[in-house]
């Protein structure tokens, strides 16, 4: 008898309410992110209510990303940057944020269903 003989291999496909239910909460979990770096107390609110209703708890692996989230509160900022430079970087680090979000989520969707993945100038012809 050989051991490779003692396996199998089983693919499934996730079903339609789990992809469902990732893609809000990669979704909420960036919202909480940009609360939390402006509004801390709004953000606790925000991540009690509705993004602990998305994470699975049965999952060992979702319950420590979720519980690891409360470290985004604690982060202070240095009180001697300016305000207007601060919002700037702000808006870098939205836009940044927002994007690989955007990538995450289209990582869900078919192929065709997505946006050219290269240059589009090259697809042009003049």
């Amino acid at each position: 008898m050989r051991l490779d003989d003692f396996w199998t291999l089983k693919l499934s496909r996730p079903s339609k309410e789990l992809l469902l239910r990732r893609c809000r909460y990669l979704i909420r979990k960036h919202r909480f992110q940009e609360i939390a770096s402006s509004h801390p107390v709004q953000a606790l609110g925000y991540l009690q209510t509705e993004l602990a209703e998305l994470v699975n708890h049965a999952d060992p692996d979702e319950t420590q990303e979720f519980q690891l989230l409360t470290t985004t509160l604690f982060h202070r900022r240095s009180p001697d940057t300016e305000d207007c430079v601060m919002r700037d970087a702000d808006q870098d680090t939205n836009f940044q944020g927002r994007s690989q979000l955007f990538d995450s989520l289209v990582s869900f969707f078919p192929e065709e269903m997505t946006q050219p993945k290269g240059n589009l100038i090259e697809l042009v012809t003049f």
